[in-house]
């Protein structure tokens, strides 16, 4: 073979072995291109489902945050609307703040009024319970001298009782001499003067006896009706009483009222109560003379 053979020869050896190894590191590159792509592949694949993942969270979180801001949203129309009723009941506290104390000076001037007005009915009630105080001593003096008088009736009364004892003998008396005078003169024929009384006629002497507005009558409440203003006492015609006449309830040293006799009965009169000092009560004493 020739020398130009031979080259050839390992020309074509060497292109052969470069062609193979290219071919070979075309291979082997390409299975490493290929691996590599299936890795990002893969890798694209997962972070393309971290991305929907993360999109689907993205959006659910949106919703929620978008649901929030809606409640919020809620809450502050919610809150505005209680703010403004807060406000409008402010307002009207204060419109009734403001009338309260137009009140309370109002009730400031009657209140000063009333202190004055109670002053002043504190100072009459001490003048009146000093001139009551007069009064009940000058009763004390008037019933003292009333009792006195009393007891001197009585004695007149008693007088005057005696005396009549002794007109009613003198007059039996004075009948028995008659009817001798009679008898006498019957005898004799003769006519003789008849001897004046020495006594006055009974019709006369009986206007010294006591009137029932002079002899003092007791009795006892028996029955009260205040809504008409009558009341009914223990005693009647049969003891004296007259209607017109006035009774003086008293209970103790107490005056309680005064009743108008407007109807009597055998056992007991009725009346009109008059210048009620106390609600009279049953078993109060009632009499004529106080």
């Amino acid at each position: 073979m020739s020398t130009l053979t031979k080259v050839l020869i390992v020309l074509l050896t060497l292109s052969s072995i470069f062609l193979t190894g290219i071919v070979v590191t075309y291979v082997s590159t390409t299975e490493n291109y290929k691996l590599l792509y299936e890795e990002e592949k893969a890798n694209s694949q997962a972070i393309m489902g971290k991305n929907a993942a993360l999109i689907r969270q993205r959006n659910e979180q949106t919703v929620a945050h978008q649901q929030l801001v809606d409640n919020l949203n809620e809450k502050i129309q919610q809150l505005q609307i209680e703010k403004n009723q807060l406000q409008t009941k402010l307002s009207n506290t204060e419109r009734s703040r403001v009338e309260l104390e137009e009140r309370i000076s109002g009730y400031a001037a009657v209140i000063s009024g009333f202190n004055q007005t109670v002053s002043d009915m504190d100072q009459s009630l001490r003048l009146a319970r000093t001139e009551l105080d007069k009064l009940r001593e000058q009763r004390a003096t008037d019933r003292q001298y009333l009792n006195e008088i009393t007891a001197t009736l009585d004695e007149k009364i008693v007088e005057l009782e005696s005396l009549e004892a002794e007109r009613r003998r003198l007059l039996e008396e004075k009948v028995t001499l008659e009817s001798l005078i009679e008898q006498f003169v019957g005898s004799t024929g003769e006519e003789v003067e008849k001897p004046q009384p020495v006594t006055q006629p009974k019709d006369k002497a009986s206007a010294a006896w006591p009137t029932t507005d002079q002899v003092s009558l007791q009795a006892l409440v028996s029955n009260v009706d205040m809504k008409n203003s009558l009341a009914t006492i223990s005693i009647g015609s049969a003891d004296g009483v007259r209607e017109g006449q006035r009774f003086h309830v008293i209970r103790g040293d107490l005056f309680v009222c005064d009743i108008l006799v407007t109807d009597v009965e055998p056992d007991q009169a009725a009346g009109v109560l008059e210048l009620v000092q106390y609600q009279p009560r049953i078993g109060d004493n009632a009499v004529t003379n106080w």
